[in-house]
């Protein structure tokens, strides 16, 4: 699975469908630790590692989408030109689309495999680190705001925390329970 979606990753970062697959070929071919997870019976790690690609993809549709691209389907949807089937759909919602899917896979990611959500998080700390540095350099030509970029790391941090709620209590409950029980 992981050889599947990280042609995907790659053609998403770097705009190029061959570079895509240059990825996902030099996994097949070279690297040999996708089929040693099936052998160590580390299932969930694998299937952490063929969601991660996916949910980098999700993550940055929300964190790099363009104003511009937002505007442009507000005033589509407004003039009721977006889709003929979804008339009866509230704005937010599909303007919200990019956010949910998003969420679900971070949160899906964490909820697969303690070890792939880490280097999850510590790969968007330090990849938002160099957007902010970007944005803040003199004379860049950035597309997005700190202000517009923070605020969507937080809206999507705290929908992530908000759908992995009932999995944090119940973590926090087990922990309690094995904690007393010592």
């Amino acid at each position: 699975l992981p050889v599947l979606t990280l042609p995907l990753f790659g053609w998403r970062v770097r705009n190029n469908r061959s570079s895509g697959l240059l990825a996902g070929t030099l996994v097949v071919l070279f690297s040999i630790f996708p089929a040693h997870y099936v052998n160590w019976s580390r299932y969930t790690q694998g299937l952490g590692l063929a969601l991660l690609p996916v949910a980098w993809v999700l993550f940055l549709n929300v964190i790099e989408r363009p104003r511009s691209a937002i505007r442009a389907q507000a005033a589509e949807i407004q003039a009721g030109g977006a889709d003929p089937g979804s008339h009866s759909a509230p704005r937010n919602l599909q303007l919200s689309g990019p956010y949910m899917l998003a969420v679900i896979a971070v949160a899906g990611l964490f909820l697969t495999h303690y070890r792939i959500a880490m280097l999850f998080a510590v790969m968007a700390a330090l990849y938002l680190g160099g957007r902010l540095l970007a944005t803040v350099r003199p004379g860049s030509a950035a597309t997005l705001s700190i202000p517009l970029l923070l605020r969507r790391l937080a809206l999507t941090a705290v929908l992530c925390l908000a759908a992995l709620s009932p999995w944090l209590v119940n973590l926090l409950q087990n922990f309690r329970s094995h904690l007393s029980g010592r």
